[in-house]
């Protein structure tokens, strides 16, 4: 095992680095034009009560994005309070299906 100086690369096991490498391409993909996100890394040092040479060091990461815009839907439900509604064009689009027009194979 080699020794290196502490840094936020070997801090908790490289836990803290490895969490942001993870985490920062998702918060950047999630981001739109003009937007700012906050990622915070909060380190708690402390020396255990009768140690000389002893540290103890946790660490967090915490993100917060931008507030995601409200919305809402009024819907009809029937005599079974079961709500039937239909999907809408955007979301078809997302999950890859392409309406084609019927054939018929004559």
């Amino acid at each position: 095992m080699s020794e290196e100086r502490l840094s936020l690369a070997n801090i908790c096991e490289g836990k803290i680095n490895r969490q942001f490498q993870r985490q920062y391409p998702e918060i950047f993909s999630d981001l739109k034009a003009g937007q700012k996100a906050t990622v915070t890394i909060t380190l708690s040092l402390s020396r255990p009560e009768g140690s000389t040479v002893m540290a103890s060091i946790a660490g967090k990461m915490a993100v917060k994005m931008p507030a995601a815009a409200s919305v809402a839907g009024l819907y009809a439900f029937d005599d079974k309070f079961e709500i039937k509604a239909d999907m809408p064009q955007e979301e078809t689009a997302k999950q890859g299906v392409i309406p084609f027009p019927a054939t018929s194979n004559n």
